[in-house]
């Protein structure tokens, strides 16, 4: 049932980061039958001194900030706040969009991926 996948490129920092902050405009209406189609975040990191391959590392689903409802007439802004990571210098962002309906199908706009350090 997914709608759509995309995967940012791998994105090698110059200084570590322990955070990442993701935020984007999403479009999520209901389906005729009351169903809404879905937006998910996936991220993986890989640490500065690890000896594993970055195509090794598995996804992690990411937690919204707070939930944000469906909404048929407008983008509304979504911010996912991953927090409190083991230092990292790569990461990547993978959007899953799910939709039970083709005509019922999430639109995003404006994506940002913002690596931190705290």
């Amino acid at each position: 049932s997914n709608a759509a996948v995309y995967m940012t490129k791998k994105v090698t920092l110059e200084n570590p980061a322990n955070a990442l902050h993701i935020l984007f405009d999403g479009y999520r209406a209901y389906g005729s039958t009351g169903e809404t189609s879905e937006i998910q975040i996936y991220y993986k990191v890989l640490g500065p001194d690890t000896n594993l391959q970055f195509v090794d590392v598995g996804w992690t689903l990411a937690t919204i900030k707070s939930t944000v409802p469906a909404d048929a007439s407008d983008f509304k802004e979504y911010v996912y706040e991953i927090e409190s990571l083991e230092d990292f210098n790569t990461f990547a962002v993978k959007v899953v969009m799910q939709s039970d309906c083709s005509s019922n199908m999430p639109l995003m706009e404006n994506f940002r991926a913002i690596a931190l350090s705290t």
